[in-house]
């Protein structure tokens, strides 16, 4: 049965996109650490990721500076005001305060007192998320490579579909083969320098190679995890 709308059409349209590079989804939220660049789900969630473990791994050096070695005790966040206790262990001073590290910890909040305030405070001056933003906006455009958007696609394309299966990364190498999908030059010409001498396209036979498996292992894990790189206004 036909649709009133079939015949109807709109011109392109101007809509918001994620902010990331190569990323077509529809923004839902903005970016942790800049409320101005729109993002989807997925790089939210990896920038919120990111943020957390840089966040935990400065309040670890900035404990290690007052003479802590142990972990913290981390919580769920869920005590009663009177129940909560300073992340340090052994230590008995009263809580003042507190830092979290979700999604990166789980449980992931971290109480301290007046003596072990400052590591706290010193991460927020820390600023990750802004750092973040300009680590991304400050990495070179891949315009010598072509293909790189279309790689990308075709591996995420192979990754969602493979993921969690048996050989998983060997999966993904046939499919891109069988697809055709081109290898960076820079790779090309690295595996060629090591002895490696293979088609643009040979993903399969690159991986059977000790000369390339690591390489194509690392960038197939990373890519399926939707590697980012900030668009350019």
């Amino acid at each position: 049965m036909a649709s009133p709308l079939d015949d109807l059409r709109l011109p392109p349209l101007n809509l918001p996109k994620c902010a990331i590079v190569g990323c077509d989804e529809m923004p839902t939220e903005w970016l942790p650490g800049r409320a101005t660049l729109p993002a989807c789900k997925p790089h939210a969630d990896m920038f919120r990721m990111d943020i957390a473990e840089k966040n935990y791994a400065d309040f670890l050096r900035f404990l290690s500076e007052q003479g802590i070695t142990d972990e913290p005790l981390l919580t769920d966040g869920q005590e009663v005001p009177a129940t909560r206790k300073c992340c340090v262990p052994g230590c008995e001073g009263d809580v003042i305060s507190g830092i979290g590290f979700a999604p990166f910890k789980q449980p992931s909040q971290a109480w301290v007192c007046k003596s072990h305030y400052d590591a706290a405070n010193a991460v927020g001056r820390q600023q990750n998320g802004e750092r973040l933003i300009r680590e991304l906006e400050s990495r070179p455009s891949q315009q010598s490579d072509p293909e790189r958007l279309k790689r990308q696609r075709a591996i995420r394309a192979a990754c969602a579909k493979h993921k969690g299966k048996p050989n998983y990364i060997e999966n993904v190498c046939r499919q891109l083969q069988q697809q055709r999908v081109e290898m960076s030059k820079r790779w090309l010409d690295e595996f060629n320098r090591k002895g490696l001498r293979i088609e643009p396209s040979d993903w399969w036979e690159a991986y059977k190679s000790p000369i390339a498996k690591a390489r194509l292992q690392k960038h197939i894990s990373r890519s399926g995890a939707l590697r980012m790189t900030l668009a350019k206004d």
